[in-house]
């Protein structure tokens, strides 16, 4: 795959919704609308093809910029519009663009490291990767250290942080080498919320021109340390994904009792294993298996719940939160 860089963005892209893109993009594109003297923003959006609400929230602000006469010093990654085409998050075998910042098992990405070669070039002064949720979470950041300017920039979106242990390899946690650099998680996108908390985030970072200063101490910091995954998932179809306890997306970010059914196995289908940040099999203390019942065997916090059989083939289930000391 090959990057497209740009040094202008034609207004009529903006009018395109995210399932359009491929008709005047090809590929992953970075748009370098950086202006002289001026530190930029870089801004990622679309990584995931079917977590729309970025796109829609940067079409608002630059399409309002331009009918006012007005510019801003920007970097823009439009990600994965080949997904976006198809509403998917990826498509089949294909490798999921928020997992390929960091080299895995031997593996480098070359487009993923021109992008970092580019905007590291440029000396932004924050970036911010917009990303949807399947299933109903509070809106929240995702941060992968826990300087000053990154808790501030954190709360000044919600009181609630993800401090992400796992994945290694997403964006954020790459630019956060060399900028301050947080994940917006904006709930479901048909959700008209939010677009909006994406967009006044941004306009308000926009606006300010740095990293803002706000009293974190509040923040409820919580850590992504087990992922639930499905066993050997590159060998499944949807039919073989589990069945979900049906009102489980009600409780993200909420306390799940020991002893609660969360999901039935289906005959010839995928188990769910219970992951530490290394990887290691924890399972036993988490799920316990009565015949085919999945129940959880202590309390847990759950994230990122998806009910889409695709998704948790091609990603997790959910993760198992813990808070931050």
């Amino acid at each position: 795959m090959t990057l497209r860089v740009k040094t202008s963005l034609d207004p009529a892209i903006l009018d395109l919704p995210a399932t359009e893109l491929l008709t005047v993009l090809d590929g992953p594109t970075l748009f370098d609308l950086t202006q002289p003297g001026q530190a930029p923003m870089f801004v990622s959006v679309l990584l995931h093809g079917n977590e729309i609400s970025g796109w829609d929230a940067v079409c608002s602000i630059l399409k309002e910029q331009q009918h006012n006469g007005q510019g801003t010093s920007m970097l823009l990654l439009v990600g994965n519009v080949l997904a976006a085409s198809q509403g998917v998050r990826a498509l089949d075998g294909q490798t999921d663009f928020n997992r390929i910042w960091e080299e895995e098992n031997g593996k480098k990405f070359r487009w993923a490291e021109e992008v970092i070669e580019r905007v590291s070039s440029r000396k932004p002064w924050f970036a911010l990767d917009i990303h949807n949720n399947t299933c109903p979470n509070p809106h929240h950041a995702v941060i992968t250290d826990m300087n000053p300017s990154t808790l501030s920039a954190a709360r000044k979106f919600s009181k609630t942080a993800i401090f992400a242990m796992q994945p290694l390899s997403i964006l954020s946690r790459r630019c956060s080498q060399f900028c301050t650099a947080i994940t917006l998680e904006v709930g479901v996108p048909s959700d008209p919320t939010s677009v909006d908390r994406a967009r006044d985030f941004l306009k308000f970072l926009l606006d300010l021109g740095a990293v803002p200063a706000t009293h974190s101490d509040d923040l409820e910091i919580y850590t992504n340390k087990i992922r639930v995954v499905i066993e050997n998932a590159q060998e499944l179809d949807e039919s073989q994904v589990p069945s979900f306890t049906p009102s489980l997306s009600d409780w993200n970010f909420k306390t799940l009792d020991k002893g609660t059914e969360i999901a039935q196995l289906k005959s010839g289908g995928g188990r769910l294993l219970a992951q530490d940040e290394r990887l290691n099999d924890v399972t036993p203390s988490y799920l316990e298996y009565k015949n085919d019942s999945v129940c959880l065997s202590s309390d847990v916090i759950m994230s990122m719940y998806t009910d889409n059989p695709r998704i948790a083939l091609q990603d997790c289930v959910c993760y198992f939160l813990e808070p931050w000391m």
